[in-house]
């Protein structure tokens, strides 16, 4: 058990309500006892526990097509940010009517939603509905495409899903990844202890 010590403090038993304004003060010894303080925000987060769940109509698309996802994220408190990725390129929450985006063949409409959450703990789950016109250059020699779904919050966890789209006339993807794709996560286990030692300890003078 990991233990206070003069530069941490580590606490326990904590909740969403321990959330808030910390100060750290500190006095010196005779003969100046100068005193001086330092006050930050700390957050408690229930990171998911599953990697979002992308859904999508079929997995061959030819390029001019309107390619339609959805990604879902778990319950997480506070629910997760999601970001698009085609082969590995950010897709660029520009519009949310649908409307045409110029450069590198990116014709895209995002739109994002919050839902209830599951847990009834105050988790709540999060989807984005993807409108993604697909070029040529979408795809490789082999004729696939990988769209991918992100969920994150400020950096302290990326769980990710990933979709293998195909050009007609091409080898299928395997079984195991059609239409809801192969996950992967990062990010520390015991995120809320994490962050309480990492913000308390930044307190240190």
């Amino acid at each position: 058990e990991v233990k206070s010590k003069r530069d941490v403090v580590v606490l326990h038993n904590i909740s969403h309500s321990t959330s808030g304004n910390f100060k750290c003060e500190v006095l010196a010894d005779h003969p100046s006892f100068e005193k001086d303080s330092e006050i930050t925000y700390m957050e408690v987060v229930d990171e998911p526990k599953q990697n979002p769940k992308v859904s999508l109509e079929r997995l061959q698309w030819s390029p001019g097509e309107v390619l339609k996802a959805n990604c879902t994220s778990p319950v997480a408190r506070p629910p997760s940010d999601l970001n698009w990725f085609i082969n590995g390129e950010k897709v660029s929450q520009w519009s949310m009517q649908g409307q045409g985006m110029s450069g590198r063949g990116l014709d895209v409409g995002v739109g994002v939603g919050v839902g209830v959450g599951v847990s009834g703990m105050g988790s709540r789950s999060r989807s984005s509905q993807l409108n993604l016109v697909l070029r040529e250059t979408h795809f490789t020699l082999g004729g696939q495409a990988v769209l991918s779904c992100d969920a994150t919050y400020k950096k302290l966890y990326s769980r990710t899903s990933k979709v293998h789209l195909i050009k007609p006339g091409y080898k299928t993807a395997a079984p195991s990844q059609k239409l809801y794709g192969e996950g992967c996560s990062s990010g520390p286990g015991v995120l809320v202890w994490i962050l309480m030692v990492a913000t308390l300890a930044a307190f240190t003078l």
